[in-house]
């Protein structure tokens, strides 16, 4: 059975900086790094997927069946993307696919989230939202992935960044395995807490 890992949360609130760690770790995400907006590391695949039903708002059975198939062409262990936490319904498509999938989260005070997002000029697909919405999105999800019985684990940003022995913990409780005395180095050569602009 596939063993899959979701890395999700809002925009601005780690997960790129995770993605990056975790490839210099060993695994490939898909994806690159882009320096201009401090994030990256969104494989093609799982991109084109959330894009699709991101611009769908009916889920018919024929966007069932492609989503479903373009799912199977994901390849890569970990994926991540912040959009998942937007749309519910694909994680149900998901784990019809692989059903052993685990989900890390990372949670960031909204409006801190929106404040450094609009400071990028990147508006995207989320900032017309309030902080209160945002929030409601987010116990949607976590309400998904209960329901589902989805493995998973929230780490809070930035409190994770001065963390390592939090991250190795909870990436191995989900089954990522990395060299602790490796990822450690990694992790503290990648962390750069002047980036973090709101909410220190």
């Amino acid at each position: 059975m596939n063993k899959k890992l979701i890395i999700t949360g809002f925009a601005r609130s780690g997960t790129s900086l995770l993605a990056q760690f975790l490839n210099m770790c060993g695994y490939n995400t898909g994806g690159s790094w882009n320096p201009e907006i401090n994030a990256g590391f969104e494989d093609d695949q799982f991109q084109k997927i959330c894009t699709t039903i991101q611009m769908n708002a009916n889920l018919s059975e024929d966007l069932i069946l492609f989503l479903e198939e373009e799912i199977r062409k994901v390849d890569k262990i970990i994926v991540k993307h912040p959009r998942l936490l937007m749309n519910k319904e694909l994680l149900r498509i998901w784990i019809n696919i692989f059903p052993n999938t685990s989900v890390l989260l990372t949670y960031r005070e909204p409006t801190h989230a929106l404040e450094s997002k609009k400071s990028h000029g990147n508006l995207g697909y989320y900032t017309n939202l309030s902080p209160s919405e945002l929030d409601m999105k987010f116990h949607t999800f976590i309400g998904t992935l209960i329901h589902l019985r989805i493995k998973h684990h929230i780490i809070y940003f930035p409190d994770f960044l001065s963390e390592f022995d939090e991250i190795y913990h909870v990436i191995s409780s989900l089954g990522i395995h990395i060299d602790r005395d490796k990822g450690r180095n990694i992790w503290y050569n990648l962390v750069d807490f002047n980036k973090v602009h709101y909410g220190k």
